[in-house]
C-alpha cells in the first residue's frame, strides 16, 4: 500500500487528503491480519513528497509551508522500495526524515506537534 504522513496525522488543507490515507491504514491492518493465514503480508510505504505530475494537475495551491515538490523523491526511487518489501516486507516504512520525525513527534508529544504545525500553517498562509 502507498500511503502517506498524512495517514498518521493529517495536516491543514489536507483534511480529505488525511481521511482517505487514514483509511488506507486501517484497510492495511485488517488485511495484514486476514491474510496473515494465507502466507501475505501487507507493508505500507509513506515516501514524503514525490515528484509526479500530481501537483500539476491538482485543484488549488500548495500551501507554501509544506514541502515544495521539488525536494520529493522520484516515482523510481520509491518503486525500489516497494520491490524490496516484496523480498523483505516490513509493517511500515518511512521514507524521508520528515515522515519519521512526524510520526515520532506524533507519539511523543501530539499537543505539543499539533501547536506547532498549528503555527507554521498559521504564519505562511
Amino acid at each position: 500500500m502507498i500511503s502517506s504522513f498524512c495517514g498518521r496525522r493529517s495536516v491543514p488543507e489536507f483534511g480529505a487528503y488525511g481521511g482517505s490515507k487514514y483509511a488506507l491504514e486501517g484497510l492495511s491492518e485488517a488485511l495484514r491480519l486476514e491474510l496473515r493465514d494465507e502466507g501475505i503480508s501487507v507493508s505500507v510505504v509513506n515516501p514524503g513528497v514525490v515528484k509526479t505530475e500530481f501537483f500539476g494537475q491538482a485543484r488549488g495551491t500548495r500551501p507554501a509551508a509544506y514541502v515544495p515538490p521539488e525536494r520529493g523523491m522520484t516515482a523510481k526511487q520509491v518503486a525500489k522500495v516497494v520491490l524490496r518489501l516484496t523480498r523483505r516486507p516490513r509493517r511500515n516504512v518511512y521514507l524521508t526524515l520528515e515522515c519519521k520525525a512526524g510520526v515520532f513527534m506524533q507519539w511523543l508529544a501530539p499537543r505539543l506537534f499539533d501547536y506547532l504545525i498549528w503555527r507554521t500553517w498559521r504564519k505562511r498562509r
